[in-house]
């Protein structure tokens, strides 16, 4: 086989365990209110379980991935897999609230595993490419965290909470395929040994830099946005007697809407510059999300677009968000990627403990309502960014 050929494997291998893994990620979501509902635990409990299920998914990633330094990637892309796979669907079936919460955790380590392992071995494989098969590697990520929900839905719908290890065959397969498919890694492409970096004194550049704050917390909006909205809806929307299909396929909307948001926005920052990009991500929210509230009882179709244009908007400013970061921190890409990439969103997902003891308390609607209120408050923001068109 070319070397050609190696790299279009390679590719389109991590690719498929992109997809793959990130639907598992959102592979609960849809079905977080009827299981809460079956073991008659409130959404506090079921709060605090997701918050330390993003311990493994997104906090400890840059851990892992300092450890997969010393050790062959494959065998973390393949476990990862694993892990994932296996304990996401287990745990639509237990009946106990411990197992929940370990299953979930488990399988949120092996999405942990995974992305910082994959995405290093696009980078190996790419050569003259990595731009291109990053690009595919990333959105095939995105389309399968949007098909994640509809994915567990069907499952649950068609053979039932009991045989939701149905679930568990396309991530087995996928993750052998990688295993045994997956060309060597390239003898010239060895990483070259990087000078250590003092991260304290890394740490204090990127808090002496405004600008770097201000996408931070852009980072954390977007993260707040969304994972609210994902995880509280459906709650909200069993109460209307939505199904567990409708659920997911509503959320899995969110989502991929945002990968189209995200993706334009990125385009069309060289005409438009950046600032009215992340205007027209923040702006939007509030008007958006007391639309979508406001329609909940009153017409399915207008709650339907409404709800799927906030992830559109919400994620809107996100590639821009990104490469803006990356370049104020050209030396370190790597570690400012993953602050606006792994850890905004794991610190929003320990959030959701409290902000969900606080739903109980004031109601999930008006917990919506204030968070779109900080995202519209955040447009403030925006005139202190550069007009960069050189994105």
């Amino acid at each position: 086989m070319d070397e050609q050929k190696k790299q279009e494997r390679a590719a389109g291998l991590l690719s498929l365990g992109h997809f793959s893994i990130d639907n598992y990620s959102n592979y609960i979501t849809p079905l977080l209110p009827f299981i809460a509902a079956k073991m008659n635990i409130t959404i506090s409990i079921i709060s605090l379980i997701i918050s330390f299920s993003h311990l493994g998914a997104s906090i400890f990633q840059p851990v892992f991935g300092h450890i997969a330094d010393h050790f062959k990637k494959r065998f973390f892309v393949f476990w990862g897999m694993i892990l994932a796979a296996v304990f996401m669907p287990l745990a639509a079936m237990t009946d106990n609230v411990w197992f929940l919460g370990l299953f979930i955790l488990t399988g949120s380590i092996g999405i942990g595993f995974y992305h910082p392992q994959a995405s290093g071995l696009v980078n190996k494989f790419g050569i003259n490419k990595i731009s291109k098969n990053m690009g595919i590697f990333l959105a095939s990520g995105t389309i399968g965290y949007a098909c994640g929900p509809v994915f567990s839905s069907f499952i649950v719908k068609y053979f039932g909470y009991d045989n939701s290890f149905v679930g568990i065959i396309p991530g087995v397969i996928v993750a052998f395929l990688i295993y045994f498919l997956l060309p060597k890694i390239p003898q010239n492409f060895v990483e070259a040994k990087k000078e250590d970096t003092n991260l304290s004194i890394v740490i204090k550049e990127v808090l002496k830099n405004k600008i770097l704050m201000i996408l931070i917390w852009v980072a954390i909006v977007k993260s707040l946005v969304a994972m609210t909205f994902t995880f509280f809806i459906p709650f909200v929307l069993k109460d209307y007697n939505y199904s567990v299909v409708s659920i997911g396929i509503l959320i899995s909307t969110f989502s991929l809407l945002g990968g189209l948001g995200s993706f334009i926005g990125g385009k069309i920052v060289p005409k438009t510059g950046a600032k009215l990009c992340y205007y027209i991500s923040v702006l939007p929210i509030l008007p958006m999300s007391l639309g979508f509230l406001f329609f909940l009882d009153k017409s399915v179709l207008w709650f339907s677009i409404l709800f799927a244009l906030s992830g559109f908007f919400t994620f809107f400013s996100a590639s821009v968000n990104m490469v803006m970061a990356q370049n104020l921190m050209p030396e370190h890409k790597g570690f400012i990627s993953g602050i606006i990439g792994g850890f905004c969103w794991g610190v929003i997902g320990i959030m959701l403990t409290p902000i969900g003891f606080l739903a109980e308390k004031t109601g999930i609607i008006q917990i919506l309502v204030a968070i779109s209120f900080i995202a519209f408050a955040s447009s403030i923001l925006v005139k202190y960014l550069p007009e960069d068109r050189a994105l």
